[in-house]
């Protein structure tokens, strides 16, 4: 049960990171340059949740693999263990992916939803928008 759940939840996981990076790839890189603002605006409401659930299930992925090296259920809930799995080199890295999905959160979370078109860098500069 445990391990369906972990497969389950990775899958979700990834699901939800792959659309969050495939709205920010094409809307801010690969669409034509007169459509780029217009798309990251239709995206951005998407992004919210997407980064909730990914930031959420990493998370969520930890506790459990710290379950599946343990005891099972009640080594999920144990703080001792989330310390052992810690120590580990794939809980440093895991510490490092659920710290960044945190960060990544907090950035789409904070930046306002309509904000002007100055507020990125780029939006300002001449290479991006062509006279005429």
């Amino acid at each position: 049960m445990l391990t369906g759940l972990y497969i389950t939840l990775r899958f979700g996981h990834f699901i939800s990171l792959m659309l969050a990076f495939g709205c920010v790839l094409y809307g801010a890189w690969w669409a034509p340059v007169p459509l780029r603002r217009v798309l990251m605006l239709r995206f951005y409401p998407l992004l919210r949740p997407l980064l909730l659930i990914g930031a959420i299930s990493t998370l969520a992925l930890y506790l459990l693999q710290g379950g599946i090296m343990g005891e099972g259920w009640t080594d999920v809930w144990r703080p001792a263990v989330w310390q052992a799995v810690a120590g580990t080199h794939f809980g440093g890295v895991w510490i490092w992916q659920i710290l960044l999905a945190w960060i990544a959160l907090a950035v789409v979370w904070i930046r306002p939803v309509t904000a002007p078109a100055s507020w990125w860098p780029c939006w300002r500069h001449s290479c991006c928008f062509p006279p005429g």
